[in-house]
């Protein structure tokens, strides 16, 4: 699919990859509230695969993102956000060995 931001038609490999650029930046307050020009979705599935980067200011600065990204989220579909949490604490349970 092509999605069309800011005048250019980016594919979902072209947004996602934009996303983890945006959070590379020093001023992540700024970067978080530029995700809204960016389908839901994508911007929750290139944050959790920022949690997995290698890049320590990426991984922080997702976590930050996560917490103005799933409180906008519940605004709109509560259920939504409530399964973003859920995936969060199973990856937090499979991170320990539990």
């Amino acid at each position: 699919s092509v999605w069309m931001i800011e005048d250019n038609c980016l594919t979902r490999r072209e947004m996602k990859q934009q996303i983890l650029l945006l959070l590379e930046k020093e001023r992540i307050n700024d970067t978080c509230d530029t995700f809204e020009k960016f389908p839901g979705h994508l911007v929750l599935s290139a944050l959790f695969g920022a949690l997995c980067s290698p890049l320590e200011k990426v991984r922080w600065n997702a976590v930050i993102c996560f917490g103005s990204v799933v409180p906008a989220l519940a605004m709109e579909d509560m259920e939504e956000a409530r399964g973003v949490m859920r995936r969060l604490l199973w990856s937090l349970n499979d991170e320990s060995g539990a």
